[in-house]
C-alpha cells in the first residue's frame, strides 16, 4: 500500500481488495469487523469517517490483514465476538462460540421459570458464553460452569468479571469421568460432537485455530452423549431439562435414539435454517 497517511475509508477499501485477491469469504464483513475494533468506531460509521490514520494504526492493520489471509479468524485476530448481544473476549486456545449455539440459550429461556431460582449446570463452558447469556437473562438462576481446560476457564472467568455476575460459579471438571455432586434444574452443553473421520474436511479457521478437545471425542462424535443419557438421573432434577447442541446429517437423529434407549422423554428442536439442532431431553 504506498498511501503514507490514508484516510479511513481509502484503508478500508485497501484491506478488502487484499482478502479478495486471497480469496478470504465474506471480505467486506471481515474489514469492517477489524476497523470498528481496531479504530474504535461504529461499523455504520466507518466510511464518514474522515480522520487520517496514524502509521501505528496502519501497521497493526497491515498484520491483522496478513493474519486474516493466512485463515486466522477475524474473531482470533481481535480477541473477541459477540453471543447473544454481549461482547464475548477470547483467549488463546479457547473455542469460538457459533450463532446458531444461541438457540440452546433461547430453549431454556422459554422452558426456565423466571419466578423461580433455576439451577443451571452448562458443561463445557469454554468462553463461559452460554452461562454468561444465562445469567443475564435470567437472573434469579444459579448457574456452575465446568470445563477441562484451565485456559477456557480463566477466559470464562474474565468474561464473567467483566459483566460483573454473581450468579456463576466456575469449576474445573472432566464430566466423563466426575459427575458434580447435585442435580439441576438444566443441563445445557453444546459437546465435541463432530466424529474424528470429519475433522480432516473443515475449513483451516476451524482446524488451526479452535482446540481440538471443542470439536471433536476422537471417536463417532456421539461419546458425551451416551454418558449424558446414562447419567442423566444423576443429573436432572425431576421436571428438569438437559438442553443439548447436535451436530449434522444425522447426527441429531443417533443423540434422539440414544437417549430414547434409556427411556428418557426426549425431542428434537430445528435452528432458524431448518435443520435439526438442539436435543431436549426431560423427566417425566
Amino acid at each position: 500500500m504506498g498511501l503514507s497517511n490514508p484516510l479511513l475509508h481509502e484503508l478500508i477499501s485497501w484491506g478488502e481488495r487484499e482478502l479478495n485477491h486471497h480469496h478470504i469469504e465474506n471480505p467486506h464483513r471481515d474489514i469492517l469487523w477489524m476497523a470498528s475494533d481496531l479504530f474504535d468506531c461504529r461499523m455504520s460509521d466507518l466510511h464518514f469517517n474522515k480522520k487520517p490514520v496514524s502509521g501505528h494504526q496502519v501497521k497493526t492493520f497491515k498484520k491483522w490483514i496478513q493474519r486474516r489471509v493466512n485463515r486466522e479468524p477475524v474473531q482470533k485476530i481481535t480477541g473477541k465476538t459477540e453471543f447473544y448481544g454481549l461482547p464475548i473476549h477470547l483467549g488463546s486456545g479457547v473455542f469460538i462460540p457459533r450463532p446458531e449455539t444461541e438457540q440452546l440459550v433461547d430453549e431454556v429461556k422459554t422452558l426456565a421459570s423466571k419466578e423461580k431460582s433455576n439451577s443451571i449446570l452448562d458443561i463445557g463452558t469454554g468462553s463461559g458464553c452460554i452461562a454468561i447469556a444465562l445469567a443475564t437473562e435470567l437472573e434469579n438462576s444459579e448457574i456452575t460452569a465446568i470445563d477441562i481446560a484451565t485456559e477456557s476457564l480463566k477466559t470464562a472467568k474474565k468474561n464473567g468479571d467483566y459483566y460483573g455476575l454473581k450468579n456463576i460459579y466456575f469449576q474445573k471438571m472432566d464430566i466423563l469421568q466426575e459427575l458434580p455432586k447435585h442435580l439441576y434444574d438444566f443441563v445445557v452443553s453444546n459437546p465435541p460432537y463432530i466424529p474424528k473421520k470429519e475433522i480432516k474436511f473443515l475449513m483451516p479457521e476451524v482446524l488451526g485455530h479452535d482446540p481440538m478437545s471443542a470439536l471433536t471425542d476422537n471417536s463417532d462424535g456421539l461419546i458425551f452423549y451416551r454418558h449424558l443419557a446414562e447419567h442423566f438421573h444423576k443429573l436432572v432434577r425431576q421436571n428438569g431439562y438437559m438442553v443439548l447442541e447436535t451436530g449434522n446429517g444425522d447426527h441429531p437423529h443417533k443423540a434422539l435414539k440414544i437417549f430414547r434407549k434409556y427411556g428418557i422423554n426426549t425431542e428434537l428442536k430445528k435452528d432458524y435454517s431448518g435443520n435439526y439442532r438442539v436435543l431436549i431431553a426431560h423427566t417425566k
